[in-house]
């Protein structure tokens, strides 16, 4: 917490992420006129007055600002909301770049792209590589988030022209990896065999845990009835989940459609689970070729658990189609 003066905008900009600024808006919009620069980069603000009644999305809305303010009710603020995406309930590149976990590459492009989001729907495009794109200026271009898990991190080293790679995990030692025809890398952890992949005419190599084939960060997609009960919903995930030999582990999220978004015996399904779902849009959704046929056709969708599940898929494949348990349709992608 920063008590104010005539320096606290300009600490906080430099110390933290997001700034709640308990005070008069005037006085905030005096202090931040002069530090603002880019929305892209400059901290999201929201003003909250001294009674708490209003939490004000003042600057950053689309970056994390309305999120914050939305948060902030809970509290029993009322969140007061400008965007004309959110104000008129039309979706944004940005908040369709978050649902997908993707980072937008062409910023300058959303001005015109959320400017025709407010009038019209507009489609999300999956392009699988290796492609190069070329697109007009109002064209929203998104790419995947780099993958993260369970304290995993890749990083880049250049070391005489050679790129090379270090992976660390709990309990395993520096790998090391040498391309043009320098010797292949070792990975030594406990119970981990080695093998190789051939990639490029380059020797890399691939890590196997006992009897683990590696199918972890799966996406589950669901679809359901209307009303379905959170046992049915449990049942069926634990159903597919051991026909394709995973665990509940190996789920990294659940998905589905936005028109589920209020079903509670969804929602208490995954919770209970200990997992996290996100609801995809209609516009996302109907983008995605599914290789099976569904009912969700009179809803004005072309699936559910199939394009719901690749929509947020690292590789854009489907390890199970779509299988009917009850109440319940399962997908699964990685």
């Amino acid at each position: 917490m920063i008590l104010f003066d005539d320096n606290a905008f300009k600490k906080a900009f430099s110390e933290y992420e997001a700034i709640i600024a308990v005070m008069a808006c005037g006085i905030a919009v005096r202090q931040l006129a002069p530090l603002l620069k880019d929305k892209w980069d400059d901290p999201p603000v929201v003003v909250v007055d001294a009674g708490l009644n209003n939490a004000i999305s003042l600057c950053g809305g689309h970056h994390g600002a309305n999120e914050l303010a939305k948060r902030l009710a809970k509290t029993g603020a009322h969140p007061v909301i400008t965007t004309a995406t959110e104000v008129l309930h039309r979706p944004s590149v940005e908040n369709i770049a978050d649902t997908l976990d993707c980072e937008i590459v062409n910023r300058d492009s959303t001005r015109a792209v959320n400017s025709y989001l407010l009038r019209s729907d507009l489609p999300v495009i999956n392009i699988s590589g290796p492609k190069v794109v070329m697109v007009d200026p109002d064209v929203t271009v998104l790419k995947k988030k780099g993958v993260r898990k369970e304290g995993v991190e890749k990083e880049e080293v250049r070391e005489e022209g050679v790129e090379k790679e270090e992976v660390r995990k709990e309990g395993v030692e520096k790998e090391e990896v040498r391309k043009e025809g320098v010797e292949k890398e070792e990975v030594r952890e406990e119970g981990v065999e080695k093998e190789e992949v051939r990639e490029e005419g380059v020797e890399k190599e691939e890590v196997r845990k006992q009897g683990d084939n590696q199918k972890t960060g799966v996406i589950i997609g669901i679809g359901t009835r209307r009303d379905v009960s959170s046992g049915n919903v449990v049942d069926a995930v634990n159903k597919a989940l051991a026909e394709q030999e995973l665990k509940l582990s190996d789920v990294e999220l659940f998905a589905s459609a936005t028109i589920k978004e209020n079903e509670s015996g969804l929602i208490e399904a995954i919770f209970g689970m200990g997992g996290q779902i996100v609801f995809i849009p209609a516009e996302v959704i109907n983008s995605i070729n599914v290789p099976s046929a569904s009912e969700a056709k009179r809803l004005g969708l072309n699936g559910v658990c199939e394009p719901c599940a690749l929509a947020l898929s690292r590789e854009n494949k489907l390890i199970m189609k779509k299988k009917v348990y009850d109440n319940v349709t399962i997908a699964i992608a990685q």
